[in-house]
């Protein structure tokens, strides 16, 4: 269901996972029509750059 879903997208090709997904990232160099979603958490770091790492870290830490 919608709410088991966590997408992580950094472009147009994303969004229709995007708006499906409950908690849906992106990156700081994504294209503003994925940034403007409602809802979505947007990385410090740019993917291949460590984005994927904070987002394991952030979901590993809120399990503790």
């Amino acid at each position: 269901t919608q709410n088991e879903y966590v997408y992580i997208g950094d472009d147009v090709n994303d969004l229709e996972c995007l708006n499906y997904a409950k908690y849906k990232i992106t990156v700081p160099h994504a294209p503003d029509k994925v940034k403007k979603l409602r809802g979505i958490q947007i990385t410090q770091h740019d993917g291949g750059d460590g984005a994927f790492r904070e987002v394991a870290d952030c979901l590993t830490d809120s399990k503790k």
